[in-house]
């Protein structure tokens, strides 16, 4: 049995341990809590420069390209889609000012799983608004899990905290460059627009000599106007039911190029010099429509939506890829090699049959003097057979 003393002691001390706990939390992290009250995430403005903005939305698969992505806004992310699609890098948003982003961490492990080189980015607020050392020490303890990414990009651009307009400044990124790179021995990327960096001058000497690089965002434009860039965001409306399909239904996926080869990228990250493999293949099978008037074409296996359309159709005679076949009951569907889909037998009517290829013979047939030598391929057992004529129409038939 515990004695009146002790039990009135322990009655008295708890709650003061409790709330010497709270003070020394609340005074720790008292410029977290005050940044939170005014904390509403930021999103990027998307400004078109120029009619061509609408029509570059597709990347150069014969160029080094990637996505960037924020789990705020388009949630998980299908990176074996994206990979497969020919991209090579996934830059994730990992902070906003001293704020953890939703779903980093799930987003990068399983895009580096599916064989991209992962990559991080980080929304920087002034440092009156808190401070831009908190800022770096947040996204580091973000990034250090993962010991090879590319270097952390910096978000430049239009803010807003507590309502208003809060927008960093090029001191702000040199009072976070400084200490990021204290903490990590890493130099960040700085990412912009070169409408935002008009409004803040050239970007200092004594900055860019401490940034690995800038990823600029110029959109509509055949190259971008900042002539230094080492990422460029090309394109805000790439297509993300086909590159970066996602549980939030979001449609639209920044599009990025590196300035590099594959190679370089690679070793950016801190990884082996050797580049990725090349993005699987998946098997398809060839099918010719029959069925008239047409076979429309539709984001999902349901024909009774019409907000699945996409606008393409299939008339009879055209042949398609088919990824594979998707068993609804009574109805069967064709997934394209797009991505897409369209109807294979549909109330009971078959709307396509299989191409069968015809057969492609393996024969050489070499010339030399008064000599045919010709090699064949029998197809069904594997076997080669050799076989000469000379100019007595002599024959040697053997097998090789």
């Amino acid at each position: 049995m515990t004695d009146p003393l002790t039990t009135a002691l322990l009655f008295c001390l708890i709650p003061a341990l409790v709330f010497l706990l709270c003070a020394w939390y609340i005074n720790r992290n008292a410029e977290h809590i005050r940044f939170l009250q005014g904390f509403q995430e930021n999103r990027r403005e998307r400004p078109r420069d120029g009619f061509l903005a609408l029509l570059i939305t597709q990347p150069d698969n014969n160029r080094v390209w990637g996505v960037d992505v924020s789990g705020r806004w388009d949630g998980l992310v299908n990176w074996v889609v994206t990979r497969s699609r020919g991209a090579s890098f996934a830059i994730v948003k990992c902070t906003e000012g001293t704020v953890n982003t939703r779903l980093f961490v799930e987003n990068v492990t399983a895009a580096i799983k599916a064989g991209l080189i992962g990559g991080a980015y980080h929304w920087l607020h002034r440092n009156s608004v808190v401070s831009c050392k908190a800022q770096a020490l947040a996204a580091w303890n973000r990034i250090k899990l993962f010991p090879k990414l590319l270097p952390l990009v910096i978000d430049l651009e239009s803010t807003k905290w507590n309502g208003q307009s809060s927008n960093p400044t090029y001191a702000d990124v040199e009072l976070f460059t400084d200490e990021f790179i204290r903490l990590s021995g890493r130099k960040p990327i700085l990412y912009s627009s070169p409408g935002f960096l008009a409004s803040l001058g050239p970007i200092p000497a004594s900055l860019l000599r401490k940034l690995a690089g800038v990823h600029i965002a110029h959109y509509g434009v055949v190259k971008p106007s900042f002539d230094n860039w080492l990422f460029w965001q090309f394109s805000p409306e790439g297509d993300a039911t086909l590159i970066t399909p996602n549980d939030y239904g979001k449609l639209e996926v920044d599009l990025n190029y590196y300035r590099g080869d594959l190679q370089s990228l690679y070793a950016l990250a801190g990884g082996d010099p050797d580049p990725l493999p090349e993005p699987p293949k998946e098997e398809t099978m060839q099918y010719k429509f029959t069925y008239s008037p047409f076979t429309k074409e539709r984001t999902t296996p349901d024909a009774n939506s019409v907000t699945n359309l996409t606008g393409n159709v299939y008339y009879a005679d055209a042949v398609v890829n088919v990824l594979e076949i998707v068993d609804e009951g009574v109805n069967k569907w064709f997934k394209l090699d797009n991505g897409r889909y369209a109807a294979y037998i549909y109330n009971g009517t078959t709307r396509a049959v299989p191409v069968t290829p015809a057969p492609v013979p393996d024969a050489r047939f070499v010339l030399t003097k008064r000599v045919l030598e010709i090699e064949i391929l029998d197809t069904e057992t594997g076997k080669r057979w050799g076989v000469t004529v000379d100019d007595g129409t002599q024959i040697d038939f053997r097998e090789m």
